[in-house]
């Protein structure tokens, strides 16, 4: 994912260096990012049939080295009202996204 990840950057340049969360907005950094990443790890441990948040725990990995590395993340796609995201942005919101549905489908049975 690192290697992909670093690609992206090459292809579309850094548009926006941000210090904050996902989809460029404004709180965070390393320190929920850890934190995030922690509790994503327990659940995993703890919860074997799970799997989607490994996609959620890769995204907040890449987003965890590039502000390791540069104390920020580099977001290279932006949207309409100033939203701006990258690849890691995209793994968390589909994993988050997929993990809900799961939840809700096999609470409606």
């Amino acid at each position: 994912m690192f290697w992909i990840n670093e690609w992206l950057v090459r292809c579309f340049g850094v548009v926006v260096k941000n210090t904050g969360i996902s989809f460029g907005l404004k709180f965070g950094g390393v320190f929920l990012n850890l934190i995030v990443l922690m509790i994503l790890s327990w659940w995993l441990l703890r919860k074997e049939n799970e799997k989607i948040l490994l996609v959620v725990w890769m995204g907040g990995g890449l987003n965890l080295i590039d502000r390791l590395r540069f104390g920020f993340v580099r977001d290279y796609w932006s949207f309409a009202f100033g939203l701006y995201n990258n690849l890691a942005d995209w793994l968390i919101a589909l994993g988050l996204v997929v993990f809900i549905i799961n939840l809700w489908m096999k609470r409606s049975k």
